[in-house]
């Protein structure tokens, strides 16, 4: 971690290594300078200015962190995504004297967690585009997760997680028990299910495309993993034409 110590006009004390390596500032430079002029730090989505840590601390005497996409702008024209927190240091009597500022590089953990959201932002929009839900089913908690879609899906009805027999009592007792037979299946022989189910939703029937494959750990179905797809207007023309077919016959 890279530490920096200011007196009580924030001006810099101290630096250790670590310090001098991230900002591109020797100690003997910095030694009395401004901590804004050593420490500049912005928000790196707005690329405004952020707030000055030891003015923080010095107005409220409390630890404090930075906020979240704070950047550090190096003298040699680098840029580091930092974590860090500022505290004050005291005297004997109890006054603030300085202020100490701990922070540390964590740029490629946040390139990491920036493309992370970006994928789930689009894997979100893809699924709400296409109107395919992914769901979990852990056999061992009994819960089942659903994705933001599989929500919407199910009528907004249950959040993101919900107990096993909660999602089973939610269906009619006929598609229940098909939906329990495709699921003994599957924990039974490691095969996975498709099933074509009606759904009544706000007293509006869907019929939803599930598929569901098993996840298995020394041996054992754990887990069953899967994706359900809106597909009445699909359905709705396969039973017209089914209907239209058995007039034309007759």
């Amino acid at each position: 971690d890279a530490v920096i110590a200011t007196d009580a006009l924030g001006h810099i004390t101290r630096m250790n290594p670590a310090a001098e390596r991230l900002t591109a500032w020797t100690l003997a430079d910095a030694l009395g300078q401004p901590l804004t002029q050593v420490f500049r730090i912005i928000n790196a989505k707005t690329r405004l200015p952020a707030v000055d840590p030891v003015q923080q601390v010095m107005r409220t005497g409390q630890v404090v962190g930075l906020a979240n996409h704070t950047a550090l702008l190096a003298r040699d024209g680098q840029e580091y995504q930092i974590f860090d927190s500022a505290a004050p240091m005291r005297d004997a009597s109890g006054a603030i004297m300085g202020v100490v500022l701990v922070f540390s590089d964590v740029t490629e953990a946040y390139r990491v967690s920036e493309a992370l959201a970006v994928t789930h932002s689009l894997l979100e929009r893809t699924s709400e585009l296409a109107r395919v839900g992914g769901w979990e089913m852990d056999l061992r908690t009994q819960t089942v997760k659903l994705s933001k879609e599989s929500v919407r899906l199910n009528g907004d009805e249950f959040g993101t997680e919900m107990t096993l027999q909660n999602s089973l009592d939610s269906y009619p007792e006929e598609v229940r028990a098909v939906l329990v037979k495709a699921m003994e299946h599957t924990v039974n022989t490691g095969e996975g299910f498709a099933l074509e189910i009606p759904r009544q939703i706000q007293g509006q029937t869907l019929w939803i495309r599930t598929q569901g494959s098993a996840v298995i750990e020394d041996g054992q179905v754990v887990k069953i993993q899967g994706a359900s797809q809106d597909i009445t207007p699909q359905k709705l023309a396969e039973l017209a034409l089914q209907d239209s077919e058995t007039r034309f016959r007759n």
